[in-house]
C-alpha cells in the first residue's frame, strides 16, 4: 500500500478537473484508488517523463489526460 500526499495546488486541479469533466469523476476515482494500493498496475500505465518533465513520473486517466507523480 502506497501513500498519496496532495498538494494544495493538486487538490486545486482536481476540483477544476472534476468540474469540468463529469463524465471522467468516476474514472479519476478509480485511479487515484489504484494508485495507492498500487501505481505499477498495468491498466495505469505508469511512465517517467522526458524532456522538460524529466524526473516526474506519470499515469493515465485517458488516452489525452495523465495524473503526474514526484516520487518522495
Amino acid at each position: 500500500m502506497y501513500d498519496l500526499i496532495w498538494t494544495a495546488g493538486f487538490t486545486r486541479s482536481a476540483k477544476k478537473f472534476a468540474d469540468q469533466h463529469h463524465e471522467l469523476h468516476p474514472k479519476f476515482a478509480a485511479v487515484l484508488r489504484d494508485l495507492e494500493i498500487d501505481p505499477f498496475q498495468p491498466h495505469l500505465k505508469y511512465h517517467h517523463l522526458t524532456g522538460k518533465l524529466k524526473g516526474i513520473q506519470a499515469v493515465s486517466l485517458k488516452h489525452s489526460y495523465r495524473i503526474t507523480l514526484t516520487v518522495i
